[in-house]
């Protein structure tokens, strides 16, 4: 779905009629469970607005709903609570970019950090695929390469009995920075 296309179309309308821009709550409790099997995601997504007057609280929810509707998503996929709207999705890696704007939106300067939040990410997953070699699936080649690295860094610890302190000390210096 062309999501920027959905919104300046519906943008258009609106600004044609005095509208520029509308009010949209950001949910203060989210629930996210994502599981993978065979490269296909199932996401249960439950946004909340607990903070909301019942009278607004109502306005949201609904516009939420039909927000999910006009971005395509099943009616049966959509299901309204008192507090909030649950989402099931089906489907391939993208369905993740729904929780992840979500808890992005979450910071009201959003706007102003969207760029640095995002290279952030970009380098963290950079730096994580440069240091480890993700699995997604246990077969005979990954437990092969477990047994083989397994060996190989005990051989190299045994060798090596100050690794361990000088990454603990990397680790501490690092982490001390997070609040």
């Amino acid at each position: 779905m062309g999501f920027k296309t959905l919104i300046n179309e519906i943008n258009k309308v609106l600004h044609e009629h005095g509208i520029k821009k509308g009010i949209g709550f950001v949910p203060d409790d989210l629930e996210i469970k994502v599981t993978r099997k065979n490269g296909v995601y199932n996401l249960i997504y439950v946004e909340k607005f607990t903070y909301l007057p019942d009278e607004i609280r109502s306005s949201a929810i609904d516009n939420a709903v039909q927000l999910l509707r006009n971005m395509g998503l099943q009616e049966q996929g959509i299901e309204t609570l008192e507090t909030g709207v649950k989402v099931t999705l089906t489907g391939d890696h993208r369905v993740l970019q729904f929780p992840i704007l979500e808890l992005l939106i979450q910071n009201p300067e959003i706007v102003n950090t969207l760029p640095e939040q995002l290279d952030e990410i970009n380098t963290t997953v950079e730096s994580l695929t440069k240091s480890l070699a993700f699995h997604w699936t246990i077969d005979e080649e990954t437990n092969t390469e477990i047994k083989n690295s397994v060996t190989d860094i005990a051989q190299i610890l045994e060798e090596n009995p100050d690794i361990q302190k000088k990454i603990h000390e990397i680790m501490k210096k690092h982490t001390n920075q997070i609040t």
